[in-house]
């Protein structure tokens, strides 16, 4: 069987998986190509490889990726997010979304967010506290902050906690007291002790 020579093959006569791999292998090529015909596992191959093409997908091709799809085509290339319908995502896909690419955070859906949501991002992400609506984490969520990001006792100093909420105290001397629903505890710098 003879092959055919690249030049000879008219890429715009492409669907489906030749089509993507054709794209692939030629990142600059354009023309009239037959997008219609991709279906959700063809464009995150195509868009993982080459982000670029996502300006050619309709706002109809991104609503038929499928969510597993379009979570790894956003985790890898953030900034593809515009062209997927917020509502695709949970609190928890937002979560896995951030941490992978946390320059996300302003097109997030962030005033839904859970505490958990904010704990964890903090956790992992202390840059985003300026993004965070402080008032909202309980004295437990920032308690399992500050285990992991003593950094943030500063944002916790600042916060204006409302009547009744228990205090976040943070003294001076290197230690760490929290006063939760009536229990303390001690938390050492470098070492924590319960």
């Amino acid at each position: 069987m003879k092959t055919q020579n690249s030049k000879s093959i008219n890429p715009e006569r492409l669907s489906g998986h030749d089509l993507v791999k054709y794209l692939i292998d030629n990142p600059n090529a354009s023309g009239k190509f037959k997008w219609h015909t991709l279906r959700s596992c063809m464009w995150r191959n195509l868009l993982l490889k080459c982000p670029e093409y996502a300006k050619y997908g309709t706002p109809d091709d991104f609503q038929k990726i499928t969510h597993c799809d379009a979570l790894k085509i956003v985790k890898t290339h953030g900034k593809l997010l515009p062209f997927f319908p917020k509502d695709k995502f949970s609190d928890y896909d937002w979560l896995g979304m951030i941490l992978a690419q946390p320059d996300i955070l302003p097109l997030s859906p962030k005033e839904k967010f859970s505490n958990y949501v904010w704990r964890v991002l903090l956790q992992t992400h202390p840059t985003l506290a300026d993004n965070c609506p402080l008032e909202k984490l309980s004295d437990g969520d920032w308690s399992e902050v500050l285990i992991r990001q003593n950094s943030l006792r500063t944002a916790v100093r600042l916060k204006n906690f409302p009547e009744g909420h228990g205090q976040i105290c943070l003294p001076e001397h290197r230690s760490l007291l929290i006063n939760a629903a009536g229990s303390f505890w001690r938390l050492l710098t470098g070492s924590i002790c319960c």
